[in-house]
């Protein structure tokens, strides 16, 4: 009898372990197992996953204005993309990168010179690149005879 036990308390944790399908350490579950009980509850927070995604919705803060030029009517934005250094002209017309212009708000002060633009139906405003207008104090207003008519 005390073989018999003996056997079985040897033998028993190995016949466990071969009828267990499940992988040690076992699997996470399924992000969307919890989803029902997330919509239904008011105290569950974001994850980090949702708040990145929210922060990275808006397209045009990957893009600022480098210089303004105008041709007559039409009105040219030269256009860098931050994460590549990319300066890409943006005009009415849709350009190569599937941009265009919708309106420029034009200003004395370059710091309030701005732009909007048009990316795949999705509309957003792009502002000029704080590294270039580092270099001129905003109290400074270019001297322009054409401003001062009065």
């Amino acid at each position: 009898m005390k073989t018999v036990a003996l056997l079985f308390l040897i033998l028993s944790p190995a016949i466990l372990m071969a009828q267990d399908e499940e992988p040690f350490p076992p699997k996470a579950y399924p992000a969307d197992r919890y989803d029902s009980m997330k919509a239904r509850s008011p105290f569950v927070l974001p994850t980090i996953e949702e708040v990145v995604q929210v922060v990275s919705a808006n397209w045009t803060s990957d893009y600022r204005i480098v210089s303004v030029l105008k041709l007559g009517d039409e009105s040219v934005v030269l256009v860098k993309k931050l994460s590549t250094g990319e300066r890409i002209p943006v005009r009415r017309q849709q350009n190569a990168q599937g941009i265009r212009l919708v309106s420029l708000q034009m200003s004395p002060d370059p710091h309030n010179v701005s732009a909007l633009i048009e990316m795949s139906g999705e509309e957003g405003s792009i502002v000029y690149d704080e590294s270039i207008l580092s270099e001129v104090p905003r109290s400074v207003v270019p001297s322009n005879p054409a401003l001062k008519a009065e």
